[in-house]
């Protein structure tokens, strides 16, 4: 008998009648029964390795592979991450290689503004097999630090084949006031069909998540920190707008402006976003207003970048109507809590 003409066949024998063929062949042809290698040497083994491409920030807007792959594989926004894991399985007898079983585990998590519960989406996207290989059986467990709990509802000893799929549940009792990044990390043991058991693999996520409870009562949330979510609704206030354009297209760094590497950061301290209002748009600065007109500061004092923190070329001020004035605080507010801004978070404004 020849170890090609079997493999077709693997599917359907069992792991001591696989083992009962290499005992009589061996691993480089046949071989006398007399001439035949210690057990250990014949038993069917597994390496497993591991490779985890990190995800990037999105910024083509959502285009999921499926309704839990957002916003697409391999990218990350505010509140969404998808990516994928490449499992290597290699299987050896006599210490050498007989074949390959090379898996992809696809991974998501959809996390919500307002929530502390959320759910990772956990499925074998595709499966190839090469030369001679066993069936081999997954378990999965998960785990975050306290505050943050995971339960994983992977079923233990799930068979590795693609459509195998399973689901783990968070849970972050973040405290009033409190912040709490996470990384989540996994631990996937193994058990082949003849029982034997390859080394676990282990694995961290690749990207942070952060559950909070600091929005000022507007209860506890989850987000993506790496993610830098744009602000667009300034276009509603034109005259206010138009003095951000100018600003940022003014100085050497374009502070704030998409694309240019030197973002906005939100600042929550409010003696200090009095004191760069009054740097910026003090009477001593601007003189008295026009009838009708407010005084408009860019960088904005909500920010760290606000006041005289950013070089003059890079800031500014402009008369603008009071009406359009009034409203720009209402909706940096919005903005801020709908993406959980917190302190120090950096953004963008697209004006």
């Amino acid at each position: 008998m020849r170890i090609k003409n079997c493999a077709a066949r693997l599917g359907s024998v069992t792991g001591l009648a696989l083992l009962t063929v290499l005992a009589v062949t061996g691993a480089d042809g046949p071989v006398a029964l007399a001439q035949r290698p210690a057990q250990s040497d014949v038993t069917a083994a597994a390496v497993i390795s591991l490779d985890q491409p990190a995800p990037q920030a999105d910024t083509a807007g959502p285009a999921g592979n499926s309704a839990e792959c957002l916003p697409r594989l391999g990218a990350y926004n505010r509140t969404e991450v998808c990516w994928s894991s490449n499992f290597t399985v290699t299987y050896k007898v006599a210490k050498k290689k007989i074949g390959t079983l090379k898996f992809t585990v696809e991974q998501s998590i959809q996390l919500h503004v307002i929530g502390r519960q959320f759910t990772k989406h956990f499925s074998i996207t595709r499966s190839h097999v090469s030369g001679l290989t066993l069936p081999i059986y997954m378990s999965v467990a998960v785990s975050c630090s306290s505050p943050c709990h995971a339960t994983s509802h992977w079923h233990p000893e799930t068979r590795v084949q693609q459509g195998a799929k399973g689901t783990i549940a968070y849970h972050d009792s973040v405290g009033a006031g409190g912040i709490d990044p996470e990384l989540s990390h996994y631990k996937a043991t193994f058990k082949l069909i003849n029982g034997h058991h390859p080394s676990p693999i282990k694995w961290t996520s690749t990207v942070m998540y952060r559950c909070d409870d600091a929005l000022n009562g507007q209860g506890a949330g989850c987000v993506i920190p790496a993610f830098l979510p744009t602000l667009t609704t300034m276009t509603k206030l034109p005259e206010i707008a138009k003095n951000i354009r100018r600003i940022q297209n003014k100085g050497p760094h374009h502070y704030g402006r998409p694309g240019s590497g030197n973002p906005l950061h939100r600042l929550v301290n409010e003696a200090q976003q009095r004191r760069n209002r009054r740097l910026v748009c003090g009477r001593n600065v601007t003189g008295p207003p026009p009838h009708g007109k407010s005084c408009d500061e860019y960088p904005f004092a909500t920010t760290h970048e606000g006041g005289h923190a950013v070089p003059a070329a890079d800031r500014g001020w402009a008369w603008v109507p009071e009406e359009q004035q009034n409203s720009q605080g209402g909706l940096l507010r919005k903005f801020y809590y709908s993406n959980r801004v917190l302190d120090l978070d950096g953004f963008w404004v697209a004006a």
